[in-house]
């Protein structure tokens, strides 16, 4: 996490996704010097780091001794020094590491697993799951279906403050495995009562402790063979309807949603970084398909 640290100041400031700074009292950062405004900055995260942002403010930001003009946006630097309302650098971004996604309840905190937030914390069966879905941002998931997620969320009856920041454009170019560069393996037996699945990344095979949910996985990943072999454009391969997918299964359709999170879940503790994606859904519609491209099937 990014921290903000003055020499006056009695502690270091770890940094929000958003972190408006200023006088008020609605400020995360709140400063009493008269030189600085009511709300006077934004320091917020995007996907290409760290960014500063004057807010119109009467004094003007100031970012290694030029002050910005107003409503200008700079990207920060690990190091460098930020004065509000005047020239003298008080301010230096000590840290520059990105914000944790989380969400708050009082003293509550649950903090992203694989790349999503499951509320409440330690449910088995949660009843919102919290992800980033790419180009559509975060997204909060409630009973199979999905959509934009806001700065809080409704939770039996709990209000959870959300701070969701996009992850770095580096993120999913790490050392660890994601959706997009792991394969899955799947070895099925003749009578289809055995399912054994296995996740490879940069040539490394991990076998995936067996598990029931891995049929509902192998299905999906046959629907989306299937529709490639047939020549459908990518973006359509392996999209199936969530209630013919749960009578096929012949399961309830909730038990589709529990199995969906423990297949998240188990890939999410072996380090996969936006695991939630191993499962994608449909915006507005109850269709969901397998996330990882790289697949293959055969029978033991």
């Amino acid at each position: 996490m990014a921290v903000l640290s003055h020499p006056d100041a009695p502690s270091p400031v770890t940094l929000r996704a958003q972190t408006l700074v200023g006088r008020s009292r609605s400020c995360d950062l709140q400063l009493d010097a008269p030189v600085v405004s009511g709300q006077h900055a934004l320091i917020r995260w995007t996907e290409k780091g760290w960014e500063l942002r004057d807010l119109g403010s009467r004094n003007g930001t100031f970012l290694g001794g030029r002050r910005l003009e107003p409503g200008e946006r700079v990207t920060l630097k690990k190091g460098e020094h930020i004065g509000f309302g005047e020239a003298e650098p008080g301010w230096r971004l000590s840290s520059d590491s990105p914000p944790v996604a989380k969400a708050t309840c009082g003293a509550l905190e649950q903090v992203s697993e694989g790349g999503m937030i499951a509320l409440p914390p330690g449910a088995e069966d949660p009843d919102v799951i919290l992800y980033w879905a790419g180009d559509v941002g975060w997204v909060a998931e409630r009973a199979g279906a999905t959509e934009p997620a806001g700065e809080a969320v409704d939770v039996a009856g709990a209000l959870w403050r959300l701070d969701l920041p996009a992850p770095a454009e580096s993120t999913f170019e790490a050392q660890a495995p994601s959706v997009q560069t792991l394969a899955l393996r799947f070895a099925v037996s003749w009578d289809e009562e055995t399912t054994h699945a296995a996740m490879v990344f940069r040539g490394q095979e991990t076998p995936l402790e067996d598990r029931a949910h891995h049929y509902l996985l192998l299905t999906l990943a046959r629907q989306r063979l299937e529709d490639r072999a047939q020549g459908l454009n990518e973006s359509e391969e392996g999209w199936v309807d969530q209630e013919a997918l749960a009578r096929g299964l012949r399961v309830p359709s909730p038990y589709v949603n529990l199995q969906v999170h423990r297949a998240r879940r188990q890939l999410a503790r072996l380090g996969v970084v936006d695991a939630a994606r191993v499962v994608e859904r449909r915006p507005h519609a109850r269709q969901l398909r397998l996330g990882v491209r790289d697949l293959e099937v055969v029978r033991i």
